[in-house]
């Protein structure tokens, strides 16, 4: 997975993503937050990914087309972006 906010994504192991959504999500849990992700990706992948952002307490969470997907650096890597404030 890959995480990013304000600047370029970071990236982020499935283990480490609940802390990094954890520590934003007070500041952004009542933005709309997009989901991009590679077409390659294993779409199970990023239903963990949406149900851990509702379990961190993202109330809104969409999915967006990633037009930067070759930026991914490897099959069944996705970004969760935030929206800057």
């Amino acid at each position: 997975f890959q995480f990013g906010i304000d600047g370029p994504l970071q990236p982020v192991t499935l283990e480490e993503l609940p802390a990094k959504l954890f520590a934003q999500s007070e500041e952004y849990n009542k933005e709309l937050v997009y989901v991009k992700a590679a077409p390659r990706l294993d779409y199970g992948r990023v239903v963990i990914l949406i149900e851990m952002m509702g379990k961190t307490g993202y109330a809104k969470v969409a999915l967006d087309k990633n037009d930067a997907a070759s930026q991914l650096d490897a099959p069944g890597e996705a970004a969760a972006e935030v929206p800057p404030a």
